[in-house]
């Protein structure tokens, strides 16, 4: 079997082997590093649903903000943020790249005054 690289591309990623939600949490964890070094991400990781997704999320104050991989064909990112447990409704948009997701999540928590 010869390896097919792609540029760009976690080579585990293009040839389809190893623990991809793993890698998709560790992408998410050090977007919302690069964001705010002080935040203190929390990882969940949903294998057993009806769809293949991972989740990245901060609570601060009464609000939780998450960075959310759908894996699938195509696989996309969801940056959201929400009241953690009052009936207010929050906000979430839908991406196909990571960095863009991570550039909402940013705006997000400006917009909430959050720690940055």
């Amino acid at each position: 079997m010869r390896a097919q690289f792609v540029r760009g591309i976690d080579p585990k990623d293009s040839m389809q082997i190893g623990n991809k939600h793993a890698r998709e949490g560790q992408k998410m964890i050090a977007a919302f590093k690069e964001i705010d070094p002080t935040l203190e991400p929390r990882i969940t990781d949903d294998k057993n649903g009806s769809i293949e997704a991972v989740a990245v999320s901060v609570f601060i104050e009464d609000k939780v903000f998450s960075l959310i991989w759908i894996g699938g064909e195509p696989d996309y990112y969801w940056a959201s943020w929400d009241y953690h447990e009052s009936g207010k409704k929050g906000d979430n948009d839908t991406f196909k790249k990571l960095e863009q997701a991570k550039q909402r999540m940013k705006e997000y928590l400006i917009i909430n005054e959050a720690k940055i």
